[in-house]
C-alpha cells in the first residue's frame, strides 16, 4: 500500500497540472495516517526542485517535520543526503528548518556520531555550503553543530 502511494508521488511530483496535485495531496494524506519513522527516505526522494507547485510540495516537508525521534533525525538527514544529488533546493531547505531550531540542532548533535561516515561527510559538505552562502544568517546555528 504505502509503496504504491510513494510510486504515485514520485510519478506526479513536478505537479504540472490540477490531476497531479490532487493525486499529490490525496497519496500525502493517506500516508499521513501512518507516517512512521522509516519511512522518511523514500518521501525525501519525492522532493524535486523542477516542481512547478513549491507550495503543494511543502506538504512533505510538513509531513517530515511531524516526527521528532532520533531515529526520524538521523533518517531525515539520510534522505537529505540523497536528495541534494538531484534536489539540492529541497535539501536545503529541509536543513534551513532545521537550522532555525533548537530543538533540531540538539536532535543532530545526538545523532551524529552514530551517522554512517558517508551520510555524515555529505551532511558536512551541505552545512559547509549552506555556510558558505548564508553563514550571516545560518552560522551560528551551524557552529552549535558539533562535528
Amino acid at each position: 500500500m504505502k509503496q504504491t502511494l510513494y510510486s504515485q508521488l514520485y510519478e506526479n511530483r513536478l505537479l504540472e497540472n490540477n490531476n497531479q496535485i490532487v493525486v499529490y495531496e490525496e497519496c500525502l494524506n493517506k500516508l499521513a495516517d501512518d507516517f512512521k519513522d522509516e519511512d522518511i527516505v523514500e518521501l525525501c526522494r519525492v522532493l524535486d526542485d523542477k516542481t512547478m507547485e513549491f507550495d503543494v510540495m511543502f506538504g512533505v516537508i510538513h509531513l517530515l517535520e511531524t516526527l521528532s525521534s532520533e531515529e526520524a533525525y538521523m533518517n531525515t538527514i539520510t534522505g537529505v543526503v540523497e536528495l541534494k544529488k538531484h534536489s539540492p533546493i529541497w535539501a536545503k531547505t529541509i536543513i534551513y528548518r532545521y537550522l532555525n531550531d533548537e530543538f533540531s540542532i540538539k536532535m543532530i548533535n545526538n545523532i551524529l556520531p552514530n551517522l554512517d561516515i558517508e551520510v555524515k561527510n555529505g551532511f558536512c559538505s551541505l552545512l559547509s555550503e549552506i555556510n558558505a552562502e548564508d553563514g550571516q544568517q545560518f552560522g551560528d546555528a551551524i557552529n552549535k553543530i558539533k562535528f
